[in-house]
Formats: C-alpha cells, structure tokens, sequence
C-alpha cells in the first residue's frame, strides 16, 4: 500500500516538474522572442503616431486660431483675464481674510 501511494506521489511530482520546465523552455523560447519583436515594433509605430498626432493637433489649432474673428478672441482673453483675477483674489481672501466684513 505505500508503495502505491509512493508511486502516486513520485509520479505526480515528476508530471508537475516536467510540465513546468517544458512550459518555461517553450516560453523563454519561443513565446518570449515574439513577443519582444512585437512589443519593439508597436514601441516604433506609437512614435510615429504621437508625432503625426501633435503635427495634428498644432496645425489644427494654428488655424482655428487663424479663423477665429478678432471680437472673439478679445473677448476670450479678456474671460480668462478676469478668471485669473477671480482665482488670486479668491486665493488671496481665504488667505488674509475678507476685507468687506
């Protein structure tokens, strides 16, 4: 009877060892290799994509500057003039305190 069992065991433990390292040599030698190569060549598409999106993106907002009419862009700076007033005086109140009390 503990023979048998022992026989289980060994086998066992010898299926689970020689899966495992026919699992890791077929990974390191196989699988790891392609998947660097891929790895490598999306690294050098996703650079060719992030200049052609910020080529985009300046031109696209070079000429929406451009189209804009003059009204409007005074009008924007001077919104985010008195947003930048607001934000300081706001710091500033919290800060040293409101002066209207």
């Amino acid at each position: 009877m503990i023979e048998l069992i022992t026989t289980i065991v060994v086998t066992s433990l010898l299926t689970a060892t020689l899966t495992s390292v026919f699992f890791l040599v077929l990974f390191k030698k196989v699988i790891a290799p392609k998947l660097d190569e891929k790895v490598e060549e999306l690294k050098v598409i996703g650079t060719t994509i992030d200049q052609q999106v910020s080529k985009g993106v300046a031109s696209g907002v070079k000429k929406a500057i451009k189209d804009l009419p003059a009204a409007t862009v005074k009008e924007t700076g001077r919104t985010v003039a008195e947003l930048g007033v607001g934000l300081v005086e706001g710091g500033l109140t919290s800060f040293f305190g409101d002066k209207r009390r």
